[in-house]
Order: C-alpha cells, then structure tokens, then sequence
C-alpha cells in the first residue's frame, strides 16, 4: 500500500532572496588532511597518575569520504579554536563524534562548547555560552548541535571546545584511556540546516530531514536519526542497528531539477516524514498511516520558483 501523502508548501507575504549556506567559521573544521590538527590547541587533564591527551589525526571520515579524515583526542581534555563573531548574531555550533571504548569499561562524556568573549583573542571572562552534549552510543558517529546562540553585546570572538571527560575507570591498570574521533565541527551564523542526533543534513546541507513516529502510549516521538554519507542517513527506534527509514538525496541542481528525494520505508509504524529545501524555503510533508509496509516515495524539491517565507502574525 502507498503512503497516505500530505505535500505542504511553505508560503508568506514578502519574498525572501535565496538563502546561501553560511561559512564555516572554524576554518580547520573538517579535518581533511593531518596538517589541520595543529591549528586546534589542545589542553589535557591531569589525574594522580598523569593522563596525557595526545591530539593526533586519522583517516576516518564521518561521511565516507575517501579524502578526508578526523581529529583523535586520546584521553581526557579540550581541544579548541578561537574565531572572530559579532555582537547580537545568531549562531549554530556542532560536531560528530565517534567514541572508542572497550566492553565492560565506562563510556567518556564528550560535548562541544561554545563561550562568547569581549577580548578579540577570547581572553578573560566569558560574556555568554552554549553546549551541545553528545549521547553517542560508542563506534558511531553521532552528530551534536546547538542552535541559535545570539552573541551578547559587545562579544568580538568565540571560543569552540570539545570537551572529553575522565571516565571513572580510566587510569586503572589495564583500562585504556578512551579515544574519541572528531569531525565535522562547525560554528556558522544561524539558519541553514546543523546536524544532531534526530535531523538529517543532505546534498551539502541544502536538505533537512526529519521523522517523528505517531500513536503509541506517549504520542508522536522524534526519530534519532544517523548519517551514513553526504548523501544518505536513516532513521530508527530502538536501536542504530536497525534502520527504520532510509532517505538518499541526489543533485539535480546543475540542470536547475533541485534535488530528487529517495525514501524507503522498512517499517509499517505510523510516521511522518519532513524534508525542507532550506535554501528555497520549500517542505514536503509525508505520512504513512495505513499500518502497511510502504512504497518508496520519489520526489523533487527546489525545482519550483522560491517561495515566500512566512511572516510574524
């Protein structure tokens, strides 16, 4: 049986430019190549036996990417960047992580955190700060964000950390410190698509997916989401390892098509189903109640006229 389709547009009064997908401000974000490491400073965490964390570079990328790579914190500590921002801007600030750990050993808390400073050089007492707190289950990446930070006033620079705890048996002899690949860190002006642990980021960022499951005891719930490559992510329920929707995106920009969406169904759940062109302001909404196992859904976005975003009532 088909999905049961609801496709709704998003419309206003004033007409908006295309949006542009901000920079990223932390320019060594990506860790594509070993030489970016040095531009992140590094501060460790000593205990009474003294725990080292050692920055290093490895060529696992968070997406796939054969050209690309992660930044390796091994023990406990920061690693960070200071940037230039201005005062009263909206800011997004994320990661994906993947955490090492063994079986039966505690699992490090790592998070990525972000503090407003008056000082260019992000000296002094921070003026404001945000945090995105990973849940990461160990061997995958997981992504974390914060959004919507608004710089104080007067705030000239921000500092980006990301932070990895010492788990209560770390230090003890034979217990490995943990190791923790980063990737894809990013602190950019607000209103594109940032990545987490329940929205799906596709074709560069141009594509925000979402799934929330309807019914049950509790009512509708957010779908934990895992990106697999730029291109393609799913979403499941209980469990990582077992997929219960898969979405892929392909550019059809060039030709001026959009993007086509791809979206398999591997459960008979009720859902529903929201991909966004963000720089078009364009939504298609799907739902799948019929209690059946669904078709694939194929569809285009961003190959109508941009439409008008919605304004304050």
């Amino acid at each position: 049986m088909r999905f049961k389709t609801i496709i709704t547009l998003l419309t206003s009064v004033v007409a908006v430019p295309l949006f542009a997908a901000m920079p990223n401000l932390l320019p060594d974000g990506g860790f594509d190549t070993p030489e970016v490491v040095a531009g992140w400073r590094t501060v460790t965490a000593r205990t009474a036996e003294v725990n080292q964390q050692e920055t290093s570079w490895i060529g696992i990328d968070s997406l796939g990417s054969p050209s690309s790579g992660s930044m390796v914190l091994n023990g406990a500590g920061f690693s960070m960047q200071c940037v230039a921002v201005s005062e009263g801007v909206a800011y997004d600030f994320g990661a994906r992580i993947l955490i090492n750990t063994r079986d039966g050993f505690k699992t490090p808390s790592v998070s990525m955190k972000l503090s407003f400073f008056a000082d260019s050089q992000c000296g002094g007492a921070s003026l404001a700060e945000g945090l995105a707190v990973s849940g990461a289950e160990p061997g995958r990446f997981t992504a974390i964000a914060a959004k919507a930070n608004v710089a104080p006033q007067g705030a000239h620079s921000a500092l980006a950390k990301v932070l990895v705890s010492q788990p209560g048996d770390a230090g003890l002899s034979g217990v490995p410190y943990p190791t923790v690949y980063v990737d894809e860190m990013f602190l950019r002006e607000a209103g594109g698509c940032a990545a987490d642990d329940n929205t799906l980021c596709l074709a560069g960022g141009r594509l925000r997916a979402t799934v929330r499951f309807l019914g049950g005891d509790t009512g509708a719930t957010v779908a934990p989401a895992r990106q697999s490559s730029d291109s393609t992510g799913y979403f499941f329920a209980q469990s990582a390892a077992s997929p219960e929707l898969t979405i892929k995106a392909i550019d059809l920009s060039q030709g001026g098509g959009g993007t086509r969406i791809i979206i398999g169904g591997l459960t008979n759940r009720p859902v529903e189903i929201t991909v966004e062109d963000v720089t078009r302001h364009q939504r298609r909404t799907y739902f799948n109640v019929s209690g059946q196992y669904p078709e694939t859904i194929v569809d285009v976005l961003g190959n109508e006229p941009a439409r008008r975003r919605p304004t304050a009532r």
